[in-house]
């Protein structure tokens, strides 16, 4: 079960959401080059979370590998894709939140983010 399926089962069936809509969302980026791409990234919660305790040479090397897998243009530039699942819908009442509390018409609102090209699959 990937994409939308996926958030919908599991963003919306636990708690049984009413109304549930569900839309992906593509999103793309384009950076100059790695050291643009690196100067970016390393500054997000998720990345500093992860290299904060990291040694300087396990940092080289993190880099390194993203230099490797990462396609650049003749150019240099990298072009980075992501798509992020999202799903709305009405919580019921006396059923607990799922991501922080409801907006003035009672709707939840959460999200899951997958790099294209990656999945998460049902558990």
């Amino acid at each position: 079960m990937h994409g939308i399926r996926w958030a919908e089962h599991h963003l919306a069936t636990p708690c049984g959401l009413e109304a549930v809509e569900a839309r992906e969302i593509t999103v793309s980026r384009t950076f100059a080059d790695f050291d643009d791409f690196w100067t970016a990234t390393r500054t997000t919660p998720g990345v500093v979370s992860i290299i904060t305790d990291m040694s300087s040479g396990d940092i080289e090397r993190l880099q390194a590998g993203l230099r490797q897998r990462l396609s650049s243009d003749a150019d240099g530039r990298i072009a980075y894709t992501a798509r992020a699942n999202a799903v709305k819908g009405h919580l019921p009442s006396g059923c607990a939140m799922l991501a922080g509390p409801p907006d003035r018409a009672g709707t939840v609102l959460s999200h899951h983010v997958l790099p294209v090209g990656h999945s998460k699959s049902a558990h």
